[in-house]
């Protein structure tokens, strides 16, 4: 048996750090530990966060907590405590990743949601009547679907979900329900990721597919094969920054692509406001094996398998984490003054911070203004990877197991072993 709590700090005003309580200015005055909620839904495997809410998940459950509105209805009351979202899922559909829709130019607020499961299905959640006062369609009253098997690419489904929950640290209290339209993406798919335009997946044979991201058009409807250099390259990984997207091919290369390089996050050695929207091999980083990537607002980061960390893209925050480096601008992906001897380093990006992890500590670089990069400090930028302090535990063994960043927060995954009774 083991125990698991997310840790989570910086930008609180809508409660997406897990509690009520903010200085003033919308900031965390330390971390917010978030741990009994989860307990009842098995074990969690995954987190995730916009500018104004976080999400959490296990195989079965998914968890929403800040600015609900878009996604469970107005049933927030900004005198109580902090609401928060459980959306059951049917036994059998195994979620393995979710990621919020970014908020586009129409739409503050995405009410989306794009679910992976293990079989390679790609869901879509368009949480209706809730982002809008007034639905375009109407709401068919029907009873919970499991969302299962083979269907048209058209094929739209209404069904009713489990309630809207009321955050409290020992219990999660019924208090209303929401639907979900419901779209499947017409082929199985390894990984996918989205832009505040567009969307791209990869299929099971490593190739890869893109659409538009419109609350005007149809989705998928438009689903198109992304240009590749080669026949020979396929892709295992993708994510998606503002702009920009960034994938590892399977020889462990870093392609990187999308409608605007003015910044250097594309890591050509070049700012350019109108690149080529396919996938291009990142040249300063040809014979590294890349491990795993991060796309930010305007900034990219990298890691690689003997634990150097990459960075590159807009500096004007210290979001690249250079001491000495460029305050404005980097096109080229720089290696951080960091050694963390490790193969498996995590990284996430904000808006304007970066976050990486080797499992038992975490650093972070960035932006500081509401604390979403050390909670104890009161500078508005770190220009370096610097130690967090995280909350003192009775567990020796805990390990940080995800990490991932909202716009201006951050979430940390954690996990203990828990000792049997004897």
């Amino acid at each position: 048996m083991h125990g698991q709590a997310v840790y989570a700090f910086g930008f609180n005003a809508f409660g997406q750090c897990g509690s009520v309580e903010h200085d003033g200015m919308g900031r965390t005055a330390d971390v917010c530990v978030i741990q009994t909620c989860f307990e009842a839904q098995g074990p969690l495997i995954g987190i995730a966060a916009t500018w104004s809410a976080s999400f959490a998940w296990s195989s079965t459950s998914v968890y929403i907590w800040g600015f609900i509105s878009p996604f469970l209805g107005d049933a927030l009351d900004a005198a109580s405590a902090v609401k928060a979202g459980l959306v059951r899922v049917s036994s059998g559909y195994n979620i393995i990743k979710i990621l919020p829709a970014r908020a586009s130019v129409d739409a503050r607020y995405e009410s989306r949601l794009y679910i992976l499961t293990d079989d390679g299905a790609l869901w879509v959640w368009d949480f209706l009547n809730r982002a809008n006062e007034n639905p375009t369609e109407p709401i068919e009253e029907r009873p919970t679907k499991k969302v299962r098997g083979e269907c048209d690419r058209d094929t739209i489904k209404t069904f009713l979900v489990s309630s809207t929950l009321e955050f409290d640290p020992s219990s999660w209290t019924r208090a209303d329900a929401s639907h979900i339209r419901v779209t499947r993406f017409p082929v199985r798919v390894r990984d996918f990721a989205v832009t505040m335009n567009q969307g791209c997946a990869i299929d099971m044979d490593g190739n890869m597919m893109r659409w538009a991201c419109s609350a005007h058009s149809s989705l998928f409807s438009d689903l198109t094969i992304v240009p590749l250099p080669s026949k020979k390259v396929t892709f295992r990984c993708i994510v998606g920054g503002q702009t920009h997207f960034l994938a590892i091919s399977d020889a462990d290369e870093l392609f990187t692509w999308g409608i605007n390089g003015l910044h250097g996050q594309l890591g050509h050695g070049h700012a350019d406001p109108s690149p080529p929207n396919e996938p291009t091999v990142v040249q300063a980083l040809e014979g590294v094996r890349v491990t795993s990537i991060a796309a930010g607002l305007l900034h990219s980061a990298v890691t690689t398998d003997d634990g150097v960390v990459y960075t590159f893209g807009s500096s004007a925050n210290a979001q690249l984490g250079y001491v000495n480096g460029p305050s404005t601008n980097n096109a080229l992906p720089e290696p951080l003054d960091h050694d963390f001897s490790s193969s498996n380093v995590m990284i996430a990006c904000g808006s304007a911070h970066t976050v990486a992890s080797d499992g038992t500590s975490c650093y972070a670089c960035g932006w500081n203004k509401y604390k979403q990069v050390s909670p104890a400090s009161n500078s508005e930028c770190c220009d370096r990877l610097s130690l967090l302090s995280l909350p003192t535990t009775k567990h020796e063994d805990l390990r940080i197991s995800k990490i991932a960043c909202g716009a201006w927060h951050t979430l940390m995954l954690v996990e203990w072993a828990e000792q049997r009774a004897s």
